[in-house]
């Protein structure tokens, strides 16, 4: 997975909110500090459960969920990443862009 360069131009007087979510791919990791240094592209494989969830989740509107969707979100992730079950479903019905 390459980065993604993404570019916002705000006019003056003009304001403008920008959403990233960010999820934990890693369960057993400690919280992270200041000198914390996470890379995607080291925990995603080519194939496998985790990519699935990326290419589900690049389609969907992650700025509408509240708090309790963005924790079944983090809780599928970490299934993924245990070996537990994945709820395709939950991913698939979640807000389109």
């Amino acid at each position: 997975m390459s980065p993604i360069s993404i570019s916002v131009t705000v006019l003056p007087g003009e304001t403008i909110t920008i959403i990233i979510p960010v999820y934990c791919l890693d369960s057993g990791s400690s919280a992270p500090d200041e000198d914390s240094d996470y890379s995607m592209c080291e925990m995603i494989a080519a194939d496998g459960c985790l990519k699935d969830i990326v290419d589900i989740l690049k389609t969907k509107d992650m700025s509408s969920l509240g708090f309790t969707e963005s924790m079944e979100v983090q809780q599928i992730i970490w299934n993924c990443t245990e070996g537990e079950e994945v709820d395709w479903e939950y991913l698939n019905n979640l807000p389109a862009l």
